[in-house]
């Protein structure tokens, strides 16, 4: 099964965290460079329910960091 890829002119979810917490935005895939590079990296998802578990995950791992770093 391969990844969903969006089409020019459909929406598409970016995982987002603003001030320690879960968010996303929606974002019109227009196959812009900008497009291209959070699709390879990961972060175009389908669905705002996505977008928000990929920002938890993401929150969870920098959180982890943080107490894996503390002297």
């Amino acid at each position: 099964m391969s990844k969903w890829k969006p089409k020019v002119g459909e929406t598409y979810y970016l995982p987002w965290l603003y001030d320690c917490d879960v968010d996303c935005i929606d974002i019109i895939w227009n196959g812009t460079l900008w497009d291209e590079k959070r699709y390879t990296s990961g972060f175009v998802c389908r669905t705002m329910k996505e977008a928000l578990d990929v920002a938890e995950k993401m929150l969870a791992v920098a959180k982890e960091h943080v107490q894996n770093d503390q002297y």
